[in-house]
């Protein structure tokens, strides 16, 4: 749900847009295969951003696709670094989510990366878009991201591991969390305010939320049977929950790792707006939920196929792979523990 109210915004940039195909097929940019941590590497933060980011749409004709762009010049450091081509990519880019997310009907705006689902990835249209490729593209670091988490040498992997072991009983010498169960996180939208005066919308907040797989499909009232893992994976659950959970949602709304995540999820935002404005009209009609990519569209229509094939390789060889020495406290003695994140342990 959309919430509107009055605010005012500062740090505006304005485009107008004045042809609703006036694009050429997307070149690959940051988010192509090639920039893509590769298998068995470990993604950590990179630090914060607000990027150059849209946050208002005005039309003055309902029925004709022109519009005035709003972008937020944001707070990169390196802003004045990228006042050229880097702008001009960024700004287009977002537009091409907006129109991607006007003519893919809503319930298709998905992607799914799961080793055991490889004929439901994307939706084929979603798939040829820009829109398709960053979404699924954000997905892959999202899954490196949350691996990586668990590294007992990060800051958050040893204190993860820490209290695991301190309360799970007999962990100090022998456990086996399947942690690739608590690898599925899904981003949902959290919360959206927009400022609503007739033809023009800014968007004055936007929240991105994370969950386990196990509480976005109990949200959606579907069942799943979490209990199969038994009593250790319930509580390593509840730790992740506490301690790994909040680091990736912080990660999602603020890290430079997915500020695109955020773009699209603006630009997701103001069409739906512009939908509920525009409909019962000639360009919903014609448009909307049409799955007309031509535009819109990548040069390369296999690229989701390959991020999809690099996640299933990754999977597989998961983000760390080492054995290493603990202290036991109660034998006072060092034991040995294998550590792996991933799917398929050697």
């Amino acid at each position: 749900m959309i919430k509107t109210r009055n605010h005012l915004m500062s740090k505006i940039l304005c485009w107008t847009l004045s042809a609703l195909f006036c694009f050429s097929p997307a070149p690959s940019f940051s988010q192509s295969l090639s920039s893509l941590p590769l298998p068995g590497s470990l993604l950590l933060s990179k630090g914060t951003i607000t990027p150059l980011l849209l946050k208002g749409l005005h039309f003055s004709n309902i029925d004709k696709p022109e519009f005035k762009a709003l972008f937020d010049s944001g707070t990169d450091s390196n802003y004045q670094d990228r006042l050229s081509a880097n702008v001009k990519e960024a700004t287009n880019r977002q537009i091409k989510y907006f129109f991607a997310a006007l003519t893919i009907p809503e319930e298709d705006l998905w992607v799914n990366l799961s080793p055991y689902e490889a004929t439901r990835i994307i939706t084929p249209s979603l798939g040829h878009t820009q829109l398709g490729r960053d979404m699924l593209a954000q997905d892959y670091l999202l899954k490196q991201f949350t691996s990586s988490l668990f590294f007992p040498n990060h800051p958050v992997g040893k204190k993860f591991w820490r209290e695991v072991y301190r309360q799970i009983p007999g962990s100090l010498n022998q456990i086996n969390i399947p942690v690739n169960a608590l690898n599925k996180v899904w981003i949902m939208p959290e919360r959206a305010v927009v400022y609503d005066h007739g033809n023009s919308a800014l968007i004055i907040e936007s929240k991105l939320q994370v969950m386990l797989d196990s509480d976005y499909l109990a949200s959606r009232k579907t069942v799943l049977e979490d209990g199969r893992f038994g009593k250790q994976h319930q509580i390593a659950k509840q730790i992740f929950k506490d301690i790994i959970l909040p680091v990736i949602d912080r990660e999602i709304n603020e890290g430079k790792n997915f500020e695109r995540i955020r773009q699209i999820f603006n630009a997701i935002i103001l069409a739906k707006w512009y939908r509920q404005k525009a409909m019962g009209h000639t360009i919903a009609h014609v448009y909307f939920n049409s799955k007309k990519t031509a535009g819109i569209d990548i040069r390369d229509k296999k690229e989701t196929a390959k991020i999809y094939a690099r996640y299933v390789q990754a999977f597989k060889k998961g983000s760390f792979n080492f054995i290493e020495e603990d202290f036991d406290p109660l034998t006072k003695t060092r034991i040995p523990r294998k550590y792996f994140s991933g799917g398929l342990c050697n």
